[in-house]
């Protein structure tokens, strides 16, 4: 089962298979904490 599920140019969602699925949520920057985020990214999340 593919695990992309959307991307744009400033973050990408993938599934995460397991017994419950889940989506995990990527910034395209990386980031060390969330709290680093700009204020474009953090309006998205």
């Amino acid at each position: 089962m593919n695990k992309f599920i959307f991307e744009n140019e400033i973050f990408y969602i993938e599934r995460e298979n397991s017994n419950i699925t889940w989506i995990k949520i990527f910034p395209k920057k990386e980031y060390k904490k969330l709290s680093e985020c700009d204020k474009i990214l953090e309006k998205y999340l």
